[in-house]
């Protein structure tokens, strides 16, 4: 059954400490946290601890790529010390996604970065921007992203951003079918952009939710105002049933 998840990057500018934040995210409804930021201020043992207290889950985390050059070992033992086993690449230079080549070597680079963390029983995502729905040829960058690369690589499609970039995140959703364990489930709007509660923007969600299911998604994720976050898990957990 898929479940909920709430980006904790959301709540970045609140000044409640991480544990207090992590503990409200479950009293809203949601099933579990996608660590963003932050995480270095608390010992993963505390962490941990009121994550298994609320009961919640963890989706993955958003791991820059310096960061895992520079600090692999201690990004790998943190997060399985957290019981987190998905890593998600948030943002690539656009750079890497200009030419049908440059993607190629993109493709390899997260092939052998999912090859790394497969050595740990850790796995590997990426998530998309707008950027990457630049026409390389007579296809997104992204849609070649997706054909040059294989199942080791996830695709953590933010439907919200496709949505606002021109394409048809149902579409995609379909030709992803095995390779979204995650999704960022949000809306967005021409009036509000991405400032609207699931449901109540232009994207069609209940259409991604169920290309999603279908292809085997087991997190919808969360990203999207953050008050109130009750309204937002109930709203994501109707369209999702």
């Amino acid at each position: 059954m898929a479940k909920t998840a709430c980006q904790l990057y959301i709540l970045r500018e609140h000044e409640e400490s991480l544990p207090k934040l992590i503990k409200a995210v479950g009293e809203a409804g949601f099933d579990g946290v996608e660590f963003a930021y932050r995480v270095d201020e608390h010992e993963p043992q505390e962490l941990r601890g009121v994550i298994d207290r609320t009961e919640l889950g963890v989706a993955g985390a958003h791991i820059h790529k310096d960061e895992l050059d520079e600090h692999f070992e201690a990004v790998v033992t943190r997060n399985r010390s957290l019981g987190c086993e998905r890593i998600v690449i948030p943002w690539l230079d656009e750079e890497l996604f200009a030419s049908r080549q440059a993607i190629e070597s993109t493709g390899e680079m997260l092939e052998s970065l999912a090859d790394e963390l497969a050595d740990h029983d850790m796995a590997l995502s990426y998530h998309n921007h707008v950027h990457e729905f630049d026409q390389v040829g007579d296809q997104s960058a992204l849609e070649h992203l997706i054909d040059v690369t294989d199942e080791r690589l996830g695709i953590q499609l933010d439907v919200g951003i496709a949505h606002a970039a021109g394409a048809d995140p149902v579409s995609l959703l379909d030709r992803l079918d095995g390779r979204i364990p995650t999704i960022h489930f949000r809306d967005h709007s021409a009036t509000d952009a991405y400032d609207v509660v699931p449901g109540e923007g232009d994207v069609d969600l209940i259409g991604c939710a169920e290309a999603a299911r279908a292809g085997g998604t087991e997190w919808f994720i969360y990203e999207g105002p953050d008050e109130p976050l009750a309204q937002a898990a109930n709203a994501i957990n109707a369209l999702i049933d």
